[in-house]
């Protein structure tokens, strides 16, 4: 049996510093909780039923994940040139609880990484634009909890109550090119 909850909320202010300039701010939370109880039994010939607690592949396990986003920006639109540039800090918190064998893991990551965007006006209805955004994810419940899958006995999967999150970070180009008169757009973009 598995069921889980996820909340978020997010808050954003800008403030117009001229025609040209915006700084901006946020807050994002985002909190997911899961439990997951697996039960399995192993046959017996007595009875003929499959009621023997199997150990091995039992297990009651619960993750609640809580993750916060603070970022500020600097905007800037100028006629051939739209960027903007910021600092943002995630903080992430992991807490899993095996119940089986009564442990708990609490885990605390910090994310510093700088967002990014350039769009350039090349010409009228041709733009280039380059970004780049990080983020971390955490491990599912699944990944977490330490039992074995035998789904397949070929390649045996453990999960890991210790594994730590990901990051990943992502750059991006993109050309466009639209022209007004027949409606013909281009566009080419690289991550």
């Amino acid at each position: 049996t598995t069921n889980g909850d996820n909340y978020a909320l997010r808050i954003s202010y800008t403030e117009p510093l001229s025609q040209h300039h915006i700084l901006d701010f946020g807050y994002r939370i985002n909190t997911n909780t899961s439990h997951n109880d697996k039960q399995s039994f192993d046959y017996d010939s007595v009875t003929g039923r499959w009621d023997i607690p199997d150990t091995l592949t039992t297990n009651k396990f619960f993750n609640r994940t809580t993750v916060q986003n603070f970022h500020a920006g600097f905007n800037a639109d100028d006629t051939k040139f739209r960027y903007q540039l910021g600092l943002a800090v995630q903080l992430t918190d992991l807490d899993n609880q095996n119940y089986t064998l009564k442990a708990n893991i609490v885990q605390h990551f910090t994310n510093w990484f700088p967002p990014a965007n350039l769009i350039w006006t090349l010409a009228q209805g041709r733009t280039m634009r380059f970004g780049y955004s990080g983020y971390s994810s955490a491990p599912s419940i699944e990944q977490l909890q330490p039992l074995p899958d035998l789904t397949n006995p070929f390649l045996v999967k453990v999960g890991n109550p210790d594994l730590r999150q990901s990051f990943q970070h992502n750059m991006e180009a993109e050309y466009n090119s639209f022209n007004t008169k027949s409606l013909q757009n281009w566009q080419l973009s690289f991550q």
